[in-house]
């Protein structure tokens, strides 16, 4: 079951939004995101995770040492 709700922008186009009423409750978090429960997709999610933090990580260090050092005279 969907239920759609239409909003009229300023400038005068309609926005419709649906939600999805069939949906399990038990697999939906309160922001409306399912769980991962397809093995591909967790595999894929922690790939991108082992690739993505150690680079934030770096950035957070370099930012890090710049703050530091830059002041100094």
């Amino acid at each position: 079951m969907t239920t759609r709700q239409s909003y009229e922008m300023k400038d005068g186009s309609v926005l419709e939004t649906a939600k999805h009423l069939d949906m399990a409750p038990e697999n939906v978090d309160y922001s409306g995101a399912t769980a991962k429960t397809d093995p591909k997709e967790i595999a894929l999610v922690r790939k991108l995770d082992w690739w993505i933090m150690p680079i934030l990580w770096l950035m957070y260090w370099l930012n890090y040492l710049v703050r530091t050092f830059w002041t100094r005279p």
